[in-house]
């Protein structure tokens, strides 16, 4: 039997889906079995390699030029570490995600304001809380069920955009964390503004995932203020506070 004809029962038999975007960084491969860890760190390592040159670009257009060639190595990293947690069960990638947030979140807080000024990391939490925020509500979006006939096509699209929005602002969103961790060149101002506009792609993957939910006949309004806060929420609020005081010196230091 050809190999072609062996292999057509099995195109039919299996589905082949595009993983899920999944927020983690290093301390949450500990969830994964060793050779699933190592794989998760390294491209974790290779992501932050792929985008350290981005931060030396001494124009918006340098910038972007390098940005165009590195974003398809970039997406295809996210997948490989996406895919690795496939098997880790819906709660541990649920809590890998929300503690990843909460890691990122703590170093913006207690580090970013002495590098990029109060403001602009009063922003990038921002972003960094409206892309946590999509991600709950793909967790929701999976628990609703699938859409009807009819609406499949556009839920596909609305998948596919999401896909983009949320790498994109996650790619701008590693920048920024890369700037104030690991970077102690100043950032050309043009550059700092285009990277800070791809960061707020967070808002478009938000909007996305909620159409995705509307059609889901979830008929609710999930608004990204006045939403009423439950107990993840509250508590990375208190943390927040907590880390925002400890950097409250630094920013009377630079002001």
């Amino acid at each position: 039997m050809a190999l072609a004809d062996c292999l057509e029962p099995m195109r039919e038999r299996l589905s082949l889906h595009r993983p899920d975007v999944l927020f983690v960084r290093k301390p949450q491969a500990k969830v994964l079995q060793r050779g699933l860890a190592t794989i998760v760190l390294t491209a974790l390592r290779e992501s932050d390699a792929l985008l350290k040159p981005l931060l030396t670009a001494k124009r918006r257009t340098e910038f972007v030029s390098l940005r165009e060639k590195m974003f398809a190595d970039y997406v295809n990293l996210s997948f490989i570490i996406a895919n690795s947690f496939s098997g880790a069960g819906v709660e541990k990638r649920r809590v890998a995600t929300k503690e990843a947030f909460k890691f990122v979140q703590h170093i913006m807080y207690t580090k970013g304001t002495p590098r990029l000024g109060a403001e602009t990391v009063r922003e990038a939490i921002f972003c960094l809380d409206t892309l946590r925020r999509a991600h709950r509500l793909v967790c929701e979006l999976h628990d609703s069920g699938s859409v009807p006939l009819e609406a499949k096509e556009k839920d596909r699209e609305l998948s596919h955009s999401f896909t983009v929005s949320a790498l994109w602002s996650q790619l701008h969103l590693d920048c920024i964390r890369l700037i104030i961790t690991r970077s102690n060149d100043d950032i050309e101002k043009d550059v700092l503004e285009t990277i800070m506009d791809g960061a707020r792609a967070a808002v478009m993957a938000y909007s996305y995932v909620r159409q995705g939910l509307e059609l889901r006949g979830k008929a609710q309004t999930y608004l990204l203020e006045n939403q009423p806060q439950d107990d993840e929420d509250r508590e990375l609020l208190e943390e927040s506070y907590s880390d925002y005081e400890e950097s409250e010196p630094h920013r009377d230091a630079q002001t």
